[in-house]
């Protein structure tokens, strides 16, 4: 019976573990990515853009832990500032793009650390994102 007990407890773990790895890929493929912030603002791609966020945040946030939840709300924030100040002809490495994409980066080794914890292959150093929690 115990053995049926924590069989049954591993294998929901890792079905969650593996939704968790597929949502988080998907707001990394399909999310906007840095390079999104620089295209000239119009009605329809801000329209597409928050259909774009909202199909691939939404399902994340079932699994997210809070600070991929945090690093993905500073991200979009971040990504919504830049994409107001720079444009098209905006210098390549503007300070503006550097912040989002080291913003970005954060998300990406939030969930790293979040999806792949106990493997080798996690990421394992200091957060830079500023936890809400702490407070």
């Amino acid at each position: 019976m115990l053995g049926f007990l924590f069989g049954r407890i591993f294998a929901q773990s890792e079905a969650i573990l593996a939704e968790k790895r597929r949502v988080y890929e998907a707001f990394l493929v399909d999310g906007p990515a840095p390079n999104d912030a620089d295209s000239e603002w119009s009605e329809d791609i801000d329209r597409e853009r928050q259909t774009q966020i909202k199909r691939v945040v939404n399902p994340m946030l079932l699994y997210a832990s809070p600070p991929v939840a945090q690093a993905v709300s500073v991200y979009l924030e971040k990504f919504h500032e830049a994409d107001a100040e720079l444009g098209p002809s905006s210098p390549a490495l503007h300070p503006t793009y550097v912040e989002l994409a080291k913003s970005h980066n954060d998300v990406a080794l939030e969930m790293s650390r979040d999806a792949l914890g106990w493997s080798v292959f996690g990421y394992r150093g200091k957060s830079r994102v500023p936890s809400l929690l702490k407070k």
